[in-house]
């Protein structure tokens, strides 16, 4: 797998994840997603990505902060499941 399907597949458990299809991933939606993607602590490493992609601090991840979530994950190793 290369760098574009890791991303693929991040995207494709965040869209799972997201449960009313707004786009927009809340706490309990990143870890429903991190679940997924094999995290052992999925709450924790939600919170972290919180802290790490939304940068307008309203405790969701929309617009381009998506961006910056999916290469934190990417730098710690998600996508590769």
């Amino acid at each position: 797998m290369d760098q574009i399907n890791f991303e693929r597949n991040i995207i494709e458990k965040l869209e799972k994840a997201d449960i009313n299809n707004n786009g927009r991933y809340t706490k309990k939606e990143l870890k429903k997603a991190l679940k997924d993607l094999g995290s052992y602590y999925p709450g924790w490493r939600a919170n972290r990505c919180l802290m790490k992609a939304d940068a307008n601090k309203d405790g969701l991840i929309s617009g381009e902060e998506i961006d910056t979530l999916i290469d934190y994950l990417l730098t710690r190793g998600f996508g590769k499941n």
